[in-house]
Order: C-alpha cells, then structure tokens, then sequence
C-alpha cells in the first residue's frame, strides 16, 4: 500500500494481472463445467434438471463476469494479485476520498532518465501523480511557492527547459474526450438493474409471454437511449469549456516569440493582453495591471482588478516565498478567466512585450489551473443524486422477503403432483423471484428523485451549495 500526499487520493495499492486461466471467471468455471458434463453423463435425472443446472452454472458465470465491470474491487481480487511496492507492478488501485470520485484501476507509467533511474508515474483523474520511493505517490509539483525575486527576475524558458518542462507537465491542453453512443449505451446496458431486466425479459419469453417481453425490453432501450442522449448532451456543453489554442507573446531564448498557447508551460514568461478568447493557464502578473472577468469560474459578474507583484519604482513589498492562497486574489490571474482591459507598466527598464501587454509568470498548465480543476470537479467529483443506492436496495430485499417465501411455498406444494412439469414449476418459482423488482422500476425512480428535489427545493430543505457555469450544480441538504 502507497501513501499519497493528496487531499483526493486515500491510498495507492499495486497489483499485476494474474495468467488469464487464474481469473475467478475463467479456471473454476472450466472446472464447474467439465464437472456439469462429467455428472450429468452419468446421472440418472431427467434432462429438464440437468438444463437447470447448467443454467444456473452459466447464470453465474456472467454475473462473475459483471462483477468485473460493475466493482473495481472485484476485478482486482479475481484478476490480479497484489504486490507490496510499484517498481514490479504494472497496475495501481488509486481509492480517492469522499465525494472525489470512484476507485480506479490505472497503468504504471515507467520512463528512463538521463541520469539512468527509472520514473515511475500514474494519470488518475487527468492529474499526474510521481513515485518518490518505490511506494510513495504524490502529486507533481508547480512552481507555486518559490521565492518572490525568483518570479520578479525571470527570464523566461530556454529551448532546454522547454523540453524538460514538457516531460515534466506535459502540454497546456485540457482534453475532453466525447464517448460515442454505442459507448455510453453499452454502459447503461450493462448496469446492474438493466441487466436484470433482460434476465426477466427471457424468462418471460420461456414462459411464451412474447409480445409483453418484446414490448418491454423496445420500452427499456428506448429509455436508455434517451438517457444516453441527455448525456452526450451535457459532456458536449462540458466540452465547450476547454479553449482551442490560440497565438501567445512568449519570452524564450531572451527575445519574444509567438506560440501556441497549448505549449506553454510553468516557468514561461509571456505577456497578457486584452482580447476575446480566455486566459489559457494560471499566472502571476510581474508587471502592468489588468481587469478580470471571473464569471466563468465564481459566477461573480462584477469584474476584479489584478495587480503586479513589483511596484513601478521596482520595489516589493512582498518577502519570502509566494502564498497562493494569500495572493491569488489580488496578483494571480486565473485560466478560464477573461481580461477585459490592462495596462503595461510605465517604467521602461521593465521588461517590454512586442504587444504591450502585461508581463506575467505561467504557475500551472493544463488541468492543474482553477479552470481545470473546475472541469475535474464536474466530470469526476459531482456525485450524482440517484435513487440506485441504498435506501432502494434495502426496499427490495424487504420485498424479497415475501416473494421467497411466495416462491417456497409454490414450490412444496407443486412438487407434491408427481405428473407436474418440473420445468415449468422451476420457472414460474423464478418469475416470483424477479417479480420483485419491475421492469419499470428504475424509470419510476428517476421520476421519484426528480419530483422529491422538486418538493425539496420548494420547502427550502435544499438549496444550490454553488454556482457553476453551464447549469451544472450539487444539491446539499440543510
């Protein structure tokens, strides 16, 4: 087990993938049947007990498949085994904290050095963590809290530190990866409650209930369909937050240069005008002011005023390192934002931008600035309000209560004719079973959820916790 210095991450644990014939779904159940086969060449039961039998025995063999999907654990404890340190793994479990998303399964990323030692690294949840032990992961560090002189005197990148910075941190890009519909709706096909509505569609075809099963399951991917619809919707509005690159004055090489604003990175020093498109990454204004329309990111219209780091007589009065949390307000100019106005500095022995814009210092790039980290909230950490949870499984397994004993009960009293059919018996003891859990069940709780906000809101039991841009919003109950 890794620790992680993170705030999102609890714990880091390394696996590798086990031969395929170990996987729990594969070696036992080639055993299960050759067993099946072995028992049923001899036994002496009629054929309708030995399809039975292996029904069940394929029954469970999917489900331990699913599993797989539905549960990162699962797939970890039958497809993997564990290893105490990532230098030999090839897989990381990365288990986040509460309301920072779901566990994943992520690749180890290996690369060599120049000095010959080998990095070790993960990407979860588009944030780039390093080894520094062979067990430890923290998250890459940005030139946040360096000293303030260090900001001040900087000259920029060299075409070196350029390429050094790009296998470090990567480009400024913030890509939003639209999944397909044949994607998303293989997805909802094989959630759980889907799942057993088609199992209950084709016990009801073995029973010549056709034209309701037919009409049922036509009923339960059109809904699907819709829901996958809605979402491809709201990722494309997702999508729409993410700038296409755009020309930028950077100062590399001591002279000013333009380049696109997806290669710029931390430790740039580039120069910050008014224009129409946003900002492309966090920085720290050097020198000149501006004005910054945050809305974007704070839902506050009103606009703020950024101030540089060194006064026009060239004099700070700032010491030590750099707080970003004390001087983000007033000198950091965040990505995603907008500068509506600025103004150079009027000394001329301060650096000077072929464009007369405002000097400034690249933090962060990439997902790491407040605009992608807003993106990371929406697409990771919003927790969706669901009836699927465990209030509603509780309510079904108080249902199967009854249906179990509905199903004992069918069952002892229809084993007692010895002419009755067997396998008619078996199924309509199994239709009892499902019965509990309708094929409308899940559209009757969205429809459920939606209206009890709806009257939640309305007595003021709910309110907005925070605005964000596009309509997206986490409820929080008073």
């Amino acid at each position: 087990m890794s620790n992680v210095i993170s705030d999102e991450v609890e714990r880091i644990t390394f696996h590798c993938y086990r031969p395929l014939l170990s996987h729990f779904y594969v070696g036992p159940f080639l055993f299960l049947y050759s067993l099946w086969a072995a028992i049923s060449f001899q036994s002496e039961q009629s054929i309708e007990v030995k399809l039975i039998a292996l029904a069940g025995c394929v029954i469970i063999h999917i489900l331990c498949g699913l599993f797989c999907v539905w549960s990162v654990e699962w797939k970890t404890l039958s497809m993997c085994y564990s290893l105490s340190d990532a230098s030999r793994a090839y897989l990381a479990k990365v288990v986040p904290t509460r309301n920072n998303g779901s566990t994943q399964l992520c690749a180890i990323n290996r690369r060599k050095k120049e000095s010959g030692e080998e990095e070790l690294w993960l990407d979860f949840q588009q944030t780039k963590y390093i080894c520094v032990d062979g067990r430890n992961f923290k998250p890459i560090s940005f030139p946040v809290n360096l000293k303030i002189e260090e900001y001040t005197k900087s000259k920029g990148l060299s075409n070196d530190d350029v390429k050094e910075a790009d296998k470090k941190w990567g480009p400024n890009v913030m890509r939003v990866v639209l999944p397909t519909f044949q994607e998303l709706f293989v997805e909802r096909a094989t959630a759980p409650f889907f799942v057993f509505q088609v199992f209950c569609v084709a016990l009801w075809c073995l029973d010549e209930y056709w034209y309701y099963s037919l009409f049922t399951l036509g009923m339960l991917a059109m809904f699907e369909a819709t829901v996958v619809k809605q979402q491809m919707k709201s990722m494309s509005e997702i999508k729409k937050m993410t700038q296409e690159p755009y020309l930028v004055s950077v100062y590399r090489n001591k002279r000013w240069e333009k380049v696109k604003s997806h290669n710029l990175y931390p430790g740039d020093v580039i120069s910050l005008t008014r224009r129409s498109e946003t900002v492309p990454c966090d920085l720290l204004l050097i020198h000149g002011q501006c004005v910054v329309d945050e809305s974007m990111l704070t839902g506050e219209s009103v606009p703020l005023m950024k101030e540089c780091m060194v006064a026009e007589d060239g004099s700070c009065s700032y010491t030590g390192s750099l707080d970003i949390e004390t001087h983000s307000r007033l000198h950091v100019v965040f990505g995603g934002t907008k500068v509506i106005q600025h103004s150079p500095a009027a000394n001329k022995n301060f650096l000077k931008s072929s464009d007369g814009g405002c000097i400034a210092y690249v933090l962060r790039n990439g997902f790491n600035t407040a605009q992608g980290k807003l993106l990371r909230t929406i697409m990771y950490s919003v927790q969706r309000v669901t009836a699927n949870n465990f209030e509603a499984f509780m309510f079904i397994l108080f249902l199967l209560q009854f249906a179990i004993a509905a199903s004992a009960y069918v069952w002892i009293e229809g084993t007692k004719d010895p002419d009755r059919n067997r396998y008619k018996l078996f199924l309509e003891c199994t239709l009892i079973l499902t019965s509990v859990v309708p094929p409308e069940l899940p559209i009757e709780l969205s429809l459920a959820v939606n209206s009890s906000l709806l009257s939640l809101i309305k007595m003021g039991k709910c309110f907005l916790r925070s605005v964000i841009p596009f309509g997206f919003a986490s409820l929080k109950k008073s």
